[in-house]
């Protein structure tokens, strides 16, 4: 719930003060909106605070209560005096934007605010300033206006996992013996690497000739069949499970789908029963909402894989990644009437199946797309397979799946779409094309020539600057002529200088390489001509720190050439400063004789009014040259750090 302009205007307090140890204040106003009492606090930081401060830079925050709502906002008041609103509770605002703990923080109530806050807590007693009790009832305010949107738009809500039947569907176990048990052909050997049991034939073997080896093929001394082979007890994810198994059931509710997915364990023997199978995620699909719950945590550590139970189902905000992904799913016999009624009923589902299969996609990761987006049922229908698998990948082009046609989905017209079959279509071809649509409809380039520019593969938008100015045939002749690289460096340097590319000699120069070289040495010049302008104004603040005294003097570097010049004199790197004399990073300075101003004798760097360095030839210093040494102290002194005159009264 969005908060409205009354609250948002109310005046924040300024900015507090107060010894090292009190974190914030607190202030606690009550303001009737719509003949609702609301609760507005406001936390003010303490900037002179000392305890705490891993936040750099610490926000006051907000929030507005609602107890007849059961609402909670947050107002964040950011640096720049924008207010943003967000929904979190008071542990997660305090830690996130004032670098405060709710639990141990220091707070300062003003007059009356406490008071008012523990009335509307209606708590008597605190241990800590009713901050313990305000968070615990942010949570649950939160909560419950999450579930009550949910409520609303039929999303699912955290506890949904429970209206999924814990009966295995009919059938399960039989398929599973059918097709999953006869694919796992596995040798599990125990220790010395001789011994073993082959779950391909189910019989206990004894290695013949080579032994078993971790990872490796092996060929059944028994059957023939050609085994993996896995320690038992080992660390190989098929030493204890032989795969992950799924299955589609139909909620409580009868239009909800549930996928459920089970490590299928394996046993001594190659017999399976219902204790086989752990139970390690669940997916919910309904009217365009997906939701994932997880009874098994896995953590990756050194390239090991460590899987826990937990104590119960936790939902899962991510549901696009499967949960150590399903290697068989499998599908009710009558599945056009088992989806009768629900998301999935104008899914294919065999013809899916087969289809991720062969591309190696998976099919859980499919059905959670297909009841979320719409694009991706018109597209799949349409026989667009290749742009959804490449979602499915997570590799998809820039296509608007919340459109519910092909067209405003791929962002291509009828026309363009027909000139291949729907199955050629992939992520790069659908980006090329609708750049080029673009440029037709900008009137860039004609119709007619929109396929060869797609097909061309040259990158459309580094030659932005140039669809338009000549036929589209003619530019990629050009361009196979002469090399992609060199024209693209070519045009944009052209650009850059403002050259007219309507000019047939400019866009299409006989030599382009002699043509490339003119506009590098240009964009240089022009480079190099705003830095001199910026040189200059600070060459003019500073010659008033010129300075003569005895048979020396000392003025500010005139120009970059001049930087240049110093540098191969003395042999050093003055010649490198320019760039940052020019942005007042730092102040170049020489020191002369006056018998010979222009001739180079020490180079001084000054920032802040310190000399940071001072060096002649080969960066000797001037450390050891007094009399040098003695006219820069004395030009501090005297020009650089000169006293203020205080006027007598």
């Amino acid at each position: 719930m969005r908060l409205s302009k009354k609250v948002l205007s109310l005046p924040w307090p300024k900015g507090y003060q107060r010894e090292a140890l009190i974190q914030m204040s607190v202030q606690c106003l009550q303001i009737v909106e719509n003949k609702e009492r609301l609760l507005v606090i406001t936390f003010t930081v303490n900037r002179n605070c000392t305890r705490f401060t891993w936040k750099s830079s610490p926000l006051d925050i907000r929030f507005v209560l609602s107890k007849k709502r059961g609402y909670c906002g947050l107002v964040i008041k950011c640096a720049d005096g924008t207010l943003k609103q967000k929904s979190e509770n008071l542990h997660e605002a305090m830690y996130r934007y004032m670098g405060r703990d709710h639990v141990v923080c220091y707070p300062v109530f003003e007059p009356d605010s406490e008071e008012r806050l523990m009335r509307f807590l209606k708590i008597k007693k605190s241990n800590n300033h009713c901050m313990e009790e305000l968070n615990d009832w942010m949570v649950e305010a939160i909560a419950r206006e999450r579930y009550d949107k949910e409520e609303t738009s039929g999303a699912f809500h955290d506890d949904d996992y429970a209206s999924c039947p814990e009966k295995l569907p009919d059938g399960f176990m039989g398929w599973l013996r059918r097709e999953v048990l006869p694919e796992d052909k596995l040798i599990l050997y125990k220790k010395g690497n001789v011994h073993g049991y082959c779950y391909s034939c189910g019989r206990a073997v004894r290695a013949a000739g080579e032994r078993f080896r971790q990872g490796y093929y092996a060929t059944c001394p028994n059957c023939g069949a050609r085994v993996n082979c896995a320690l038992d007890g080992g660390n190989s994810f098929k030493a204890g499970y032989i795969a992950n198994v799924a299955a589609l059931q139909k909620g409580r509710d009868g239009r909800t789908i549930f996928v459920r997915e089970w490590h299928l364990l394996r046993g001594e023997t190659k017999e399976i029963t219902e204790d086989s199978l752990q139970e390690i995620a669940r997916y919910g699909l309904r009217d365009g909402f997906a939701a994932k719950w997880q009874r098994e945590a896995k953590e990756n550590y050194y390239y090991q894989s460590y899987r826990v139970m937990l104590d119960s189902w936790q939902r899962c905000r991510d549901v696009t990644r499967i949960y150590d992904g399903v290697d068989y799913i499998f599908m009710p016999e009558k599945w056009n009437d088992f989806f009768r009624d629900t998301c999935l009923k104008y899914c294919n589902l065999p013809a899916m199946i087969k289809k991720t299969k062969s591309y190696y996609m998976d099919i859980v990761r499919m059905l959670i797309d297909w009841v979320r987006y719409p694009a991706i049922e018109k597209l799949w229908k349409a026989g667009y397979y290749r742009l959804v698998l490449e979602k499915n990948a997570g590799i998809g082009a820039r296509i608007s799946w919340s459109k519910s046609d092909v067209y405003s989905a791929t962002g291509l017209s009828k026309s363009t779409l027909k000139l291949y079959p729907p199955e050629v279509w992939e992520r790069h071809r659908i980006e090329r094309y609708r750049a080029a649509e673009k440029l037709r409809k900008q009137g860039m380039i004609k119709g007619g020539e929109l396929a060869a520019l797609a097909e061309s593969y040259i990158s459309i938008e580094s030659f932005a600057g140039i669809w338009g100015k000549a036929s589209v045939n003619k530019i990629l002749t050009y361009i196979k002529k002469h090399g992609e690289d060199t024209y693209r460096d070519y045009i944009n340097d052209c650009i850059d200088l403002d050259y007219d590319l309507s000019d047939t000699a400019a866009l299409f120069p006989r030599d382009l390489k002699a043509a490339h070289r003119r506009t590098i040495a240009a964009r240089q010049y022009k480079e190099n001509k705003a830095l001199q302008e910026k040189f200059d104004a600070v060459y003019k603040k500073l010659l008033k720190l010129s300075f003569e005294a005895g048979d020396l003097l000392i003025r500010p570097a005139r120009s970059q050439k001049e930087l240049i010049a110093e540098g191969k004199a003395n042999h050093h790197c003055v010649a490198s400063y320019a760039t940052r004399m020019a942005n007042k990073e730092t102040a170049i300075f020489f020191v002369r004789r006056k018998v010979e101003p222009e001739k180079s004798f020490f180079t001084l760097e000054l920032q802040g009014g310190r000399v940071v360095q001072c060096r002649t030839a080969h960066n000797e210093s001037y450390d050891n040259n007094n009399a040098v040494k003695n006219f820069v102290n004395r030009w501090l002194r005297e020009v650089v750090n000169k006293p203020l005159k205080v006027r007598a009264v």
